[in-house]
């Protein structure tokens, strides 16, 4: 698509030059998912011991064993620990999350802020309390979405596939088939719910740039807002995410590739270095390439849309004020006006895109232009004493 493309390039020019903030951002998050992640793995060696850990059943037990397993699976004490984990990164992780999001929304602006202003949330209580309170907001809705598309799909998909893959002796032929065919059912319906659960949570998307943009917002009206602002491109917003997975489609072919080494007779501790080469470079072309780039060209996306939707609000009402005096059109909204990355103060970068725009608007709009008149500035001798020009006609 075009808008898709118009996007992404002036995405890739608005990191021009921010690269190296960009990827400290990441670092920042990422370091203290690992060291969360890493405290709640160090706290599960020391009060689950392994030897605690009750052995999945085999194939021969039966689906009440199968559901006994899953409904102890996990003692009280990982409940806490994952509990504990959680509450650590919607108090830790989520503030410096949304301000990262803040900082890439100025910077589709063309203000570049520094780093620390990923720490926007942790200013003041007020600001910090309002980022928990939006992470448990749109965690609940999530999940609330999650079950209601995937209970179903999942419930078949599992037990589809428990019985296919570990059939009994008195399961016929045709009972194997059916087992197969629901597993394939549920593959489909969890595809479709997919589609449909990313569609519904798409409506938050925009909240985050809302709580960033309007310090006075509330999360309640920032969460309003992103569901009317999204009506009409909630599928559009999931294309746009798809159309970033090519690497990972890549990233899947050669780690598909890697996984038949071993039966290829290529010898181990070769094996083991391209293994660890291949993922190493897929690893750090995900994390300092994709990340930032997607993430400036959502911000992108929801600046568009944003001034799109606020722009049409702002028409309506002069519309409306305006309906009575005199008849006229219906307000309408170039969609990729203003689109265009030309607010970059900062640096004041132009492209062959924005020149021939500038051209063009030139062209099309002389009344912006000076008039220029066929009047000579009249003469005047050495001798004769200085008069004060005529006005000119343009002041």
């Amino acid at each position: 698509m075009r808008l898709f493309s118009i996007i992404k390039r002036n995405s890739r020019l608005a990191l021009r030059g921010n690269w190296g903030r960009a990827i400290i951002l990441l670092l920042l998050m990422m370091g203290a998912g690992m060291v969360l992640s890493g405290l709640q793995q160090g706290a599960m060696m020391i009060f689950v011991p392994a030897a605690s850990a009750t052995p999945p059943p085999g194939p021969e037990a039966s689906p009440q064993d199968l559901l006994g397993y899953l409904s102890g699976a996990v003692s009280l004490a990982e409940w806490i620990i994952i509990s504990l984990h959680t509450l650590l990164t919607i108090l830790l992780v989520t503030p410096v999350a949304l301000g990262a999001m803040r900082w890439f929304y100025n910077l589709v602006h063309g203000k570049r802020l520094p780093v620390s202003d990923a720490f926007y949330f942790f200013e003041s209580g007020r600001r910090y309390g309002r980022a928990v309170w939006y992470e448990i907001n749109i965690s609940v809705r999530t999940l609330l979405w999650g079950l209601l598309f995937f209970t179903i799909p999942g419930c078949i998909l599992f037990f589809s596939s428990w019985a296919w893959q570990y059939p009994n002796d008195e399961m016929t032929r045709t009972q194997t088939a059916v087992a197969g065919l629901g597993v394939l059912l549920g593959c489909i319906l969890t595809l479709l719910a997919c589609l449909f659960y990313s569609a519904c949570t798409m409506r938050y998307s925009l909240a985050a740039f809302l709580l960033g943009e309007d310090d006075g917002l509330s999360v309640r009206k920032a969460i309003k807002q992103s569901v009317r602002y999204t009506r009409g491109y909630r599928f559009s917003l999931v294309w746009f995410g798809l159309s970033y997975i090519w690497w990972l489609i890549l990233a899947a072919i050669i780690l598909t590739v890697v996984a038949t080494l071993p039966y290829s007779g290529v010898a181990a501790p070769l094996l083991q270095l391209f293994a660890g080469a291949v993922l190493f470079v897929l690893v750090m072309f995900g994390a300092f390439y994709y990340w930032p780039y997607y993430t400036a060209g959502l911000a992108m996306y929801a600046r568009f849309i944003i001034e799109k939707k606020q722009a049409e609000a702002q028409a309506t009402l002069e519309f409306s004020a305006q309906e009575d005096a005199a008849p006229a059109e219906s307000p309408t909204v170039d969609p990729l006006e203003n689109l265009l990355y030309d607010r970059s103060a900062a640096d004041e970068r132009t492209t062959p895109e924005t020149e021939e725009a500038q051209t063009e608007n030139a062209s099309e709009n002389p009344g912006d232009i000076p008039a220029v008149t066929d009047e000579a500035p009249a003469e005047t001798a050495a001798d004769a004493p200085v008069e004060e020009p005529p006005e000119a006609p343009w002041n």
